[in-house]
Formats: structure tokens, sequence, C-alpha cells
């Protein structure tokens, strides 16, 4: 039904059938009534026919309908049939419906349509492959929507081109906009052709970029950000190629610039996250530093140490996988190993440090029980700490030795009284066929420098001490001066 507000009067027409040109009809005008003049009452078309109410065609180069609303809407179409509420086709240049309204207090849509069938509301289609028109274009002025598409239970528009499902008009400039009032969810193109999208409503907003695609190019300066109350990552980049050495990200400099080509700072300083971080589940580097001119693959700063590795879950190198030459590594005790030959599980060496200590501490007494061994020592049995060394006496938890001063000496003062032969050895390991000590006839006491290591399981951190000899061993105390700690 075409509504009060059309400026063309229509009577009533049976079957859609107009008749010849009726008394009052003027030159140049399809009129069907008694006036022309928009200011009298309106007439309504209406036809019980199963095909359009009316078709208009017009074969020249004007519009086909062309209806101008002064204050409301211009045109209201209202159908409850099969059929379309309107149908405009031109086989010109001119447009299928032009509707304009130029009220400037009516706040009304140019054309609305409804449709509570199962058809479109409203459907426009070029059927010239030729035409570089647009089938639909909304324009305004004011501060209102050129064009919007609502639904409550499917999309609110949809796009399909031979070119692109959708043309967004670049900006003049590089970058977001950066002035005017946005919206959460605007969308927007810039000159360099980033798009990017309002996720902070306001003047001008936040803005952040939609990297997609391996051609996506961001050459202004840009500064991703994250609504306060996020924990989303600001930035997550997927590879979904195939090549060998595609990165995810690639940061570059230009060739001309003096700064890092990627940075990542926290300003949070109670923030425990790492300023960047890289997971790989594949067999390349989560991360890769690499300079092709004098300077240095990392250059690595930090407030606690320069480096973290993290420590692996069990003693010893690695047992498997493929290794390569030059690879660091740190058990679960704090040794740190370093390939030395590539393979499978590869060579590895511990790297041991030596740490002295600020003055020599005594672990063992075995006249007093300190370290766990209480004496005399009996020749030919081997005795051992019953608590570990490490963790004490400055000794650190993951110490797996020590360089020290073991002496052994006669009973309450009395003279060792023959030879004898002193050895420390790691606990829980076969008794070696050497000596540390060897004692001679007479002598009251003798020592000697010994490095050891601790055992290892069960026996971690301790040490074990024999005493015995060729002759007439008597019983003697062990002594063990620690100066320095291996890692």
């Amino acid at each position: 039904m075409l509504g009060a507000a059309a400026a063309v009067g229509l009577g009533a027409v049976a079957d859609s059938v107009l008749s010849a040109t009726p008394a009052g009809a003027t030159t140049g005008n399809m009129q069907y009534g008694v006036s022309n003049n928009a200011n009298t009452a309106a007439t309504d078309l209406t036809s019980t026919a199963t095909s359009q109410t009316l078709s208009i065609e017009n074969t020249g180069t004007g519009a086909a309908l062309y209806l101008q609303g002064l204050n409301g809407s211009c045109i209201t179409a209202d159908q409850e049939g099969d059929a379309y509420v309107l149908f405009a086709r031109t086989n010109g240049s001119g447009a299928g419906i032009c509707m304009i309204t130029n009220s400037f207090t009516n706040i009304n849509p140019t054309i609305e349509a409804v449709q509570e069938g199962l058809g479109n509301p409203l459907y426009c289609e070029i059927l010239n492959t030729g035409s570089s028109a647009s089938a639909i274009v909304g324009t305004t002025n004011g501060a209102g929507v050129g064009v919007e598409g609502r639904s409550t239970s499917g999309y609110g528009a949809e796009f399909n081109g031979g070119l692109a499902p959708i043309l967004l008009i670049p900006g003049a400039s590089a970058g977001p906009p950066t002035s005017g009032t946005h919206a959460v969810g605007e969308v927007y193109v810039d000159s360099v052709g980033v798009v990017w999208t309002c996720q902070v409503a306001g003047t001008p907003g936040v803005w952040v970029p939609a990297l997609v695609g391996g051609a996506t190019n961001v050459t202004a300066p840009t500064t991703l950000s994250v609504p306060p109350g996020s924990d989303l990552v600001t930035l997550t980049v997927e590879n979904t190629g195939t090549g060998p050495s595609g990165a995810a990200l690639v940061g570059s400099d230009g060739g001309t610039g003096t700064v890092g080509g990627v940075r990542g700072e926290l300003d949070n300083v109670a923030n425990d996250s790492p300023a960047v971080e890289g997971i790989t589940n594949g067999t390349g580097p989560a991360l890769a530093g690499a300079c092709h001119g004098a300077g240095y693959g990392a250059a690595l700063e930090g407030g606690l140490a320069p480096l973290w590795l993290q420590p692996a879950g069990t003693p010893g190198p690695p047992t498997s996988g493929a290794h390569q030459l030059g690879e660091l590594y740190f058990d679960v005790n704090g040794v740190q190993y370093r390939c030395v030959a590539a393979g499978t599980p590869g060579t590895w060496v511990p790297q041991y440090s030596v740490v002295p200590l600020m003055a020599p501490v005594r672990v063992i007494n075995s006249s007093t029980g300190e370290g766990g061994i209480t004496g005399p020592l009996v020749p030919g049995v081997t005795v051992h700490t019953s608590s570990v060394l490490t963790g004490l006496n400055g000794i650190p938890a993951g110490a797996i030795g020590v360089v020290a001063n073991l002496a052994v000496s006669g009973v309450g003062g009395a003279s060792l009284n023959g030879y004898g032969v002193m050895t420390i050895f790691p606990a829980g390991a076969a008794t070696p066929g050497t000596a540390n000590i060897n004692a001679g006839a007479g002598s009251f006491a003798e020592s000697n420098a010994v490095t050891v290591a601790f055992g290892t399981g069960a026996e971690a951190g301790k040490v074990s001490i024999v005493w015995n000899g060729g002759g007439p061993v008597p019983n003697a105390q062990a002594y063990l001066d620690v100066n320095a700690y291996i890692l």
C-alpha cells in the first residue's frame, strides 16, 4: 500500500491496469486522479492481482520512479502477500528508485522497508554488467548512518562481490582517526591499507590495527593497547604457512633506524610476566636473535640476573633428543652442562664452578661427632656422614662437591703408632684403591688438600671416609675443613 506521503496521487486501479489517460492528466506526468497537487487528499492504489500492483518502466535516461517527501517518508509500502513490496528496474543510466527528503526537521528514514514474510524487505539489482553504479547507495549529510541493517536472529548485513565482499574507502592519511567521537566496533581503513578497529569509545577513542596475513605492513608508528581489565594478550600473530624459515612476527628497523626492530616493555613494576615470550611446539627456537654485523646476537640486562636458564626436573645432562654444539643446560641440582658434540643426545660435559668461602669451615670432626661421623675410626670400616653437608655452613644445596683439607690424628693426642692410609670419596660409591693421606710411624697427625664430590640419589650431599693400612694401624680421628664448594 502506497501511503499518504507519495508525491504522485494514484487512484484505485483494478488488477494493476492503468486506464487510458484520464481527464486532468498533464503532459509529461503519469497521473491518475483529479489533481497533481501534493496538498490534496491522497488516494490509495489497491489491487487484487497476483503480480505487481504497479509496474513502471522507463526506457529513457531519467528515473523510473521519482518520489520526493517534503515532511514525512518518501514512501511507505506494506505487502502481506508473496510478491515484492516494491520492484524497480531501469535499463538506462538513471536510478531505479530515487527518493529525497528535504525536511530538516524530519528524523524518519528516506526509505524504510519491513517484511513479515520470508523474502527480502528491500531488493535492488543492476542487470547491466557494464554498469559501475552501486545497487544501493545511502548518503547522509548529517550525523546519522548512510545505510543501516539490523536483524534480531540473523546477520545485520550480508555482502558478496566478485572483487571482494566489501569495500571500505581508505582515509586520507596513515594511521587511525585522530579527531571526532567514535564508538566501540567502528572499522576504519587508512591510506596505506591498514584496517583499524575502535576498541574504546571516545574522542577519538582507542584504535588498534588488525594485522592479518603476510602482506599486511604497518608503516606508520603504531601503538597496540588493551582496555583496562582485559587479561588477553595485546597482539597474537599466527603463521599458518609452510615455509622453512618464515616467522610469525618479524621486526625490522628498515635498514636506516638506530633502535631495535622488536621491543617488549612492562611498565607495571609489579608484573611478573616476561616482556617478550616465545613459545614453539616444533623443533625451532622460540626466540632467535641474530646479528649480521659487528654486534651481538642478544644483549640481556636484568635486575636479578642478565639471564635465567630454567633447570630441568632431573639430574644430569639430556639423555634423549637431537642436540647441537653450543647448547647450555641446567639440571635439577643446578649443574650446568654444555654440548661439545652434536648428536642424539650429543656429548655433554659439566661446566663446574669453584666458589671459595670467605673462611674455611670445619664440616667433619669425628672426635665431637660433627658432620655425622663419630670416632674413633676403626681400621677397614667405611663411615660416611649421616646428614648431608650441603645447605649448611655456606655450602648451597646445589653443590656437587668441595675443595677441602683432610686430616687424621691419633686418638686423645696419642701417636698413630704405625703406618696408615686414609681415603675420602663420594658416599655410596665403591672404595677407590687410592689414598689421600699416608701416615708414617710415630706421627701424631697428617693432612692433605683434597677435592671430593658428593654422592648422588639417597647419598646426595654426603662423603665417605675409610682409614686403613698394612701394619698395626690403631684407631684414629678424621677432620674435614672446606675451603670452597663446586657447582
